[in-house]
């Protein structure tokens, strides 16, 4: 029996299908998540879907495609999660402002239909509006300031890039019912 597919033919072995919760790149740290009989757990917990049924599989769960919505994707690091996930048959929505990140970054995944960009501060713009429309499973955080140097010019700007968005991405989030938030911290 395969951990994650179930029980498969006598003498066959069971692809596993592709899970959001297992790390992206091989030699991550999984952080607690495991994929066991079909389900996959944070912490031995099975995640709650809105509305499904006790006993019915979720798309991550099932391995099918989702939605995902990634903050900071014009950047190098955005970029590449984007382009990775459009690969792995999933749709993205793009937030970021563009004051580091650049189109030039996301012009095969714009080009793919796969992907659409929301050019939006994270500071200002309203965010709860943003995900209810993009209505994401995922949310991948990786919009930050990370220059040290500014941090120490300006600690408010910092923080209210860093700190203050990320709350108010998570509340926006929970409101649009948003399963899963994967937040990006550079330490910066």
């Amino acid at each position: 029996n395969d951990p994650v597919s179930g029980p498969a033919a006598a003498g066959s072995v069971a692809p596993r299908p592709p899970c959001f919760l297992r790390p992206l790149r091989r030699g991550a740290p999984n952080l607690g998540l495991s994929c066991r009989g079909g389900r996959c757990m944070i912490n031995g917990i099975l995640p709650s879907a809105p509305k499904a049924a006790a006993n019915s599989l979720t798309p991550i769960s099932k391995g099918l495609p989702v939605h995902a919505l990634v903050t900071g994707g014009a950047g190098f690091i955005g970029s590449n999660l984007v382009d990775l996930l459009i690969e792995e048959g999933h749709t993205v929505t793009v937030v970021d402002d563009l004051s580091s990140g650049s189109t030039d970054n996301l012009a095969q995944a714009l080009a793919s239909g796969k992907a659409t960009l929301v050019e939006a501060d994270i500071t200002t713009a309203d965010l709860e509006e943003i995900v209810a429309a993009a209505k994401p499973e995922v949310i991948f955080h990786l919009a930050a300031q990370i220059d040290v140097r500014k941090s120490v010019a300006d600690p408010v700007r910092d923080a209210t890039v860093n700190i203050l968005a990320t709350i108010r991405l998570a509340k926006a989030a929970r409101k649009a019912g948003v399963r899963k938030i994967v937040h990006t911290s550079s330490g910066g």
